[in-house]
């Protein structure tokens, strides 16, 4: 009796260290290193943002050289209202932690509006309201007991705890043909996230981007050539992390290269540099239909280099044109200018 008392207390102790611990690590974000493929996700300012309806699917595979790696896809979709300035969105985002044991689901719907201060300067303001479903799966975790007596537990937990909470955030931009400057703020009103009985607070995300596109020439009946310099920050909680990235497009490829740390303002601990990784991105755009398709490949220069693996992350994003009823109007007299972030 008594050492079946000492394995319960063993066991909650466990329970509650591993949904502890599993919050903290899902403290920060999903993160996508194709920024723009998502661009709802990044900044609700940018719903609406293309000329045409615009379908975004995107899968990434984090450190699969550790087991029980890291999953996280998002679909995203979002239509341009000419007619009133605006753009809705819609996006589903699915994060998965550890081989299942924590699991993450995102619905979250989209409006901005467009203001237009000159023929080639407009900024656009947007908002998104998400409702977030988060859960622990504890018939995926092994524990002590279950190796030493050869399968069964020692007692019956439940199989899986949840929580469930509505989630509001922010965007703005403002932008050129040349140029675009953002910010945002997600979980502007700080969700209880805990899946114990106190409370755990997610915290804000506060977000920059921003960069330049210089087109080189026009060749080939009008396609795009470009070279952009871009960049992203984000800070949330004791978590920053600051991504500089340059594109180059000569249409239908387009190649760019990041990277993500902050080296010389800042480490987390003595003697250890805040490198994160180099991505290497590959990308074809097809223009008719108007589809295109991303590969990335993180390369982990941080501690975990020789044990992480990296990232695999594959994008498309499909851009069509619905009937002009849905267009809502003209949109007026005036020229819209177009927001000339990457497309991925």
């Amino acid at each position: 009796m008594n050492n079946l008392l000492i394995a319960m207390r063993i066991k909650l102790l466990l329970i509650i260290y591993v949904l502890l611990f599993l919050q903290n690590a899902n403290a920060q974000d999903v993160h996508f290193s194709q920024f723009y493929s998502q661009p709802t996700y990044l900044n609700p300012a940018l719903t609406g943002s293309s000329e045409q309806t615009r379908l975004g699917i995107s899968y990434r595979n984090q450190w699969p050289g550790i087991s029980n790696t890291y999953i996280s896809q998002a679909v995203s979709f979002d239509q341009h209202l000419a007619g009133i300035n605006s753009g809705i969105g819609l996006m589903v985002i699915r994060d998965v932690a550890g081989a299942g044991q924590l699991g993450y689901t995102n619905f979250a719907g989209s409006y901005a509006y467009q203001a237009q201060f000159s023929e080639n300067l407009g900024a656009r303001a947007g908002v998104s309201v998400g409702y977030t479903d988060k859960s622990v799966d504890f018939s995926r975790l092994l524990f002590n007991d279950q190796i030493s007596r050869g399968g069964g537990v020692t007692f019956e937990t439940d199989p899986g705890i949840k929580v469930q909470y509505l989630d509001i955030s922010f965007g703005s931009m403002i932008f050129s043909e040349n140029f675009w400057v953002g910010v945002s703020g997600h979980h502007l009103n700080q969700p209880d996230q805990s899946l114990l009985d106190g409370e755990s607070l997610l915290p804000i995300k506060f977000g920059v981007q921003g960069g330049y596109k210089a087109k080189v020439n026009q060749y080939r009946a009008g396609r795009e050539q470009s070279v952009s310099a871009a960049f992203s920050y984000a800070a949330q909680g004791n978590y920053d992390k600051l991504s500089l990235g340059a594109y180059f497009v000569k249409e239908p490829l387009v190649t760019g290269v990041w990277y993500s740390g902050i080296p010389v303002f800042k480490s987390y601990e003595k003697g250890y540099t805040n490198n994160d990784a180099f991505t290497i991105l590959m990308g074809y755009q097809i223009n008719e239909p108007n589809l295109r398709i991303g590969y990335s490949y993180d390369l982990t220069i941080s501690k975990l280099v020789t044990n992480s693996g990296g990232a695999h992350e594959v994008s498309l994003v499909y851009e069509f044109a619905l009937s002009d009823h849905i267009r809502l109007g003209s949109g007026g007299s005036r020229r819209r200018s177009k927001v000339s972030c990457p497309s991925f």
